[in-house]
């Protein structure tokens, strides 16, 4: 049985799936911040549901800091911000003005951040493969193999997601052998000081960081 869900902390991130709370619980630890309640919504389509529960729960009027992160899949960043904010407007609490930065709004931080970079279509997959652009594996492996795979095996298949497919191709390159983004990160194979993690870091910093 899964435990039921209680708010624990009063620094709050509220993420898509499993592999995106392994994936921050890493980048955490390279930011040194250790106090954030990281939450699971169970997929971008359940972010509303989630939202509105967590906001019954005991304890959410005591979060002074709170974000949102989602891919924004095959539409403009805008959309899931837009979606989000609704959600937020849902419940009676203020979303913050501008996609990607941090707001205090009511003595309480919020911020949403929406994959890959706050403006294309993309997810988090896209990012942690534009840290892997120039490693030969990929250029003279990886991209070949997916490249044929688009044009010759799966050109009429909707469902082959390419990024996707990517990064488990990387991760079987990778020791010890973890079958997600997530437990790649957990595991160092995905390397934070790249430049292209540089807004989702200071995202975070703004937000859980008191200055």
């Amino acid at each position: 049985m899964s435990k039921k869900k209680e708010i624990e902390s009063s620094s709050l991130l509220m993420v898509e799936g499993k592999d995106e709370c392994n994936f921050f619980k890493a980048l955490f630890v390279v930011l040194g911040i250790n106090h954030v309640q990281i939450e699971d919504m169970g997929g971008k389509d359940r972010f509303d549901a989630a939202i509105r529960a967590f906001s019954k729960m005991q304890g959410f009027d005591d979060i002074v800091n709170i974000g949102f992160v989602r891919d924004a899949e095959n539409t403009p960043a805008s959309a899931a911000f837009m979606s989000i904010c609704g959600s937020l407007q849902h419940i009676d609490l203020q979303p913050p003005a501008t996609i990607g930065k941090v707001e205090k709004i009511c003595d309480r931080k919020i911020g949403i951040f929406i994959m890959p970079n706050n403006n294309n279509p993309g997810m988090l997959e896209t990012v942690c493969l534009d840290s892997i652009q120039q490693n030969a594996l990929y250029q003279h492996y990886i991209l070949p193999y997916t490249d044929h795979l688009t044009a010759n095996v799966y050109e009429h298949n909707s469902q082959f997601n390419r990024a996707k497919s990517e990064v488990q191709i990387y991760l079987a390159s990778k020791v010890p052998l973890v079958n997600s983004l997530g437990l790649g990160a957990v595991n160092g194979h995905w390397d934070f000081n790249h430049p292209v993690f540089d807004d989702i870091k200071q995202f975070l910093r703004d937000l859980f960081i008191e200055r």
